[in-house]
């Protein structure tokens, strides 16, 4: 009986995580039919990925390393202006 409750648990959370983060609606359909198995593979296939540094992973961190360093780049050269047109007065 403890392992129906476990399962219908867990399920239940795949599927509201699923949705939440806007997976592809599939993995829905394999977490309720294929319950556990379903569930373990939906965590091996889209949440592993991201916690152990997949490759796509790793771009985003570099796409998202760059574009903050362009921000702080700007506000670098903002501050230089400000500062420098502050001292030509």
């Amino acid at each position: 009986m403890g392992f129906v409750i476990l399962s219908v648990l867990v399920q239940v959370l795949t599927v509201v995580h699923i949705i939440r983060h806007g997976r592809n609606q599939m993995w829905i359909l394999a977490a309720v039919m294929l319950s556990i198995p379903g569930c373990i593979a939906y965590f091996v296939v889209e949440i592993g990925p991201g916690l152990w540094g997949g490759r796509a992973e790793v771009a985003d961190r570099a796409r998202r390393l760059t574009r903050q360093q362009r921000a702080a780049e700007a506000r670098m050269y903002d501050w230089a202006a400000t500062e420098l047109a502050r001292l030509e007065r």
